[in-house]
């Protein structure tokens, strides 16, 4: 998440972002982080950044207003 947050990689799908969500997911909860790793995934996508808005749009998720929080 976090390099695609900062528009690494080569021509990403929205396929690409939802599995690297849902993977981050996954490892937290195998880990017993589960809310830090959501934590960390909330804040990296608050940047007003357009690779993180198209990333936020790809999940489907609200653009954050003016000031970074929902």
């Amino acid at each position: 998440m976090h390099w695609i947050c900062k528009g690494r990689g080569y021509e990403l799908t929205s396929l690409d972002v939802q599995m690297a969500y849902r993977l981050a997911s996954e490892a937290g909860n195998a880990v017993g982080q589960s809310e830090r790793v959501a934590l960390r995934i909330q804040t990296m996508l608050r940047q007003e950044t357009r690779e993180v808005r198209g990333v936020r749009q790809m999940l489907s998720l609200p653009d954050y207003p003016e000031g970074g929080e929902p």
